[in-house]
């Protein structure tokens, strides 16, 4: 179907638009933008009061399928996707069995693109069965369509195998991802290590766990001059750390997640599990840098770290809940919100963080977070206005563990384009 979309407020830093604007999608592709464009056989959209923004890239998306069904599974996990504006995401290795071959990664990309409401990329495990003590065959991983080589829960511990990875994958595949974390400094850690973590009586996270085990990944990365990106990055220090290892020419990159950016170590004054994310949610210090750090593009991109659980496994006492939350819904309307509304954010640098930048992390060609004319149409109607409260029952996630539940939140897509075809309408 050919779609003209009249009136919209169009925000796309790559392309240097940020005013009112017309869209022509023909064919599946954007064919003109401009003003007073007509065209007798496009589907008329009035997006008056609308923005539209290209397709949200998410780097760092948990799908559960196969092994873990019950939690998420491709279609439920795209759609969300879908209405949370992302029109193309990166799964995650760590399904059951884990991504580490060939047959397994081939086999994932076939369930996207029979399953998928959006673009689905997959990502292939970093170490034979995500423990860290061996390479899979990255060649072979890479040949079946793999985007990206992932640890996407911690580091390579051994530093000497590390080094081996980076020299032997640099230039395979476009992104090489690592969660900063040094797991012998974490113990029985179940929060940040503060003084809120000694009022509630949970024991403590060190940042030096995120730390010590960033910093010998820069310099393995400036030592073998390959490209790494970090995922999740949160304390104060990494910010700095990451910000002059880029000044000096090492070729890394990081993101954030949206929690880390607008809820701090207090959220968990009544031990609620959805607030059990990993890294842990940090001080207020630890997040004023962060946001800093967005804004100046010190951090690259925010990546959801979308993690399903079901009811009964984070319905448990803290100690024993598992680390993580929802989050593809729900992290354009939260930052847009919390940041872009009370002026700590610009919406053209939330664009580039949630879009343009994750498209260039991922090598991607043909547009992919741009709105450039001939590029497939991947893009997103929000409306900046209307509130809507974050409730169980309106999430499309199987899993409903987000700590956002009762909160008031403006900024949500109403509609959400793959290549031309509508995948999410809001018809509320």
């Amino acid at each position: 179907m050919n779609w003209l979309i009249k009136g919209a407020h169009v925000v796309s830093p790559a392309d240097d638009l940020n005013r009112k604007l017309d869209l022509l999608v023909i064919n599946g592709r954007i064919a003109e933008i401009g003003t007073e464009i007509d065209h007798p056989d496009a589907r008329l959209v009035e997006a008056g009061g609308l923005l539209l923004l290209p397709g949200l890239i998410d780097l760092h998306t948990h799908l559960c399928e196969p092994g873990a069904e019950e939690r998420e599974n491709i279609e439920s996990g795209s759609l969300a996707a879908a209405r949370g504006g992302y029109t193309t995401i990166l799964m995650m290795p760590d399904t059951d069995p884990p991504l580490d071959t060939a047959p397994a990664v081939a086999q994932a990309l076939n369930y996207g693109a029979k399953k998928g409401h959006v673009r689905i990329l997959v990502s292939g495990a970093l170490s034979i069965g995500l423990r860290g003590e061996a390479m899979p065959e990255f060649a072979a991983l890479a040949e079946a369509g793999a985007q990206a080589f992932v640890q996407p829960d911690g580091s390579i511990g051994d530093a000497a195998l590390f080094r081996r990875m980076l020299q032997y994958v640099k230039g395979m595949v476009p992104l090489i991802g690592v969660q900063p974390h040094d797991a012998s400094l974490v113990v029985d850690g179940l929060m940040h290590e503060g003084v809120a973590s000694t009022l509630y009586g949970l024991r403590g996270i060190p940042t030096v766990a995120e730390e010590t085990a960033l910093v010998r990944d820069l310099l393995l990365a400036a030592d073998t001059n390959c490209p790494v990106h970090f995922y999740r990055i949160s304390t104060a220090d990494s910010v700095r750390f990451v910000a002059r290892a880029k000044a000096a020419g090492i070729p890394v990159s990081c993101d954030v997640s949206p929690y880390h950016l607008v809820l701090t170590d207090e959220a968990l004054a009544n031990f609620d599990t959805t607030c059990k994310l990993q890294p842990p949610l940090r001080s207020a210090d630890h997040v004023d840098v962060l946001v800093s750090g967005l804004a100046e593009g010190i951090i690259d991109c925010v990546s959801t770290d979308h993690t399903p659980w079901t009811d009964e496994e984070k319905d448990v006492e803290f100690a024993q809940a598992p680390w993580g939350a929802t989050a593809l819904e729900t992290t354009l309307p939260l930052l847009y919100t919390k940041l872009v509304s009370v002026g700590r954010l610009s919406l053209t640098r939330l664009v580039e963080a949630l879009s343009t930048r994750p498209a260039e992390l991922l090598g991607l060609r043909d547009g992919a977070g741009t709105l450039r004319l001939g590029s497939p149409a991947d893009f997103t109607l929000v409306d900046p206005e209307t509130e809507r409260v974050v409730s169980a029952s309106d999430l499309i996630s199987k899993s409903k563990n987000t700590p956002l539940l009762g909160q008031r939140l403006h900024g949500w897509p109403v509609a959400t384009f793959v290549g031309g075809r509508l995948v999410w309408e809001d018809v509320r």
